[in-house]
């Protein structure tokens, strides 16, 4: 990401707050942009309000975990994501619904 500054290109560094580790469950609840997800569950939702509108979360999964694509959730493809140890889904949020930033498999 950039910006301009005085007419010269600059970068910008985005900091995003690491949370604690959230077990997997139909709903999980994230109070940071970067958390490990924990258990096999499947994730259906994820329950913004305390990030907010315009938040952007990363999920490094420590095992096998399937998140679920449905009316809240948006992934790519309209297909369900199933992580595999260390890999990551990036997601932004509208307020109302999550979509798929990105995926790394790096499992």
């Amino acid at each position: 990401m950039s910006k301009y500054v005085d007419g010269k290109k600059q970068a910008v560094v985005v900091r995003l707050k690491k949370g604690p580790a959230i077990a997997s469950a139909a709903t999980i609840k994230p109070t940071a942009n970067v958390f490990h997800v924990t258990g096999g569950v499947a994730i259906q939702t994820i329950n913004g309000d305390s990030l907010g509108a315009g938040a952007v979360i990363m999920m490094i999964f420590d095992g096998v975990c399937t998140v679920k694509n449905g009316t809240v959730l948006l992934l790519a493809g309209g297909l369900d994501f199933t992580s595999g140890s260390e890999d990551t889904l990036t997601l932004v949020y509208d307020g109302t619904k999550w979509r798929e930033v990105s995926r790394a498999l790096l499992s």
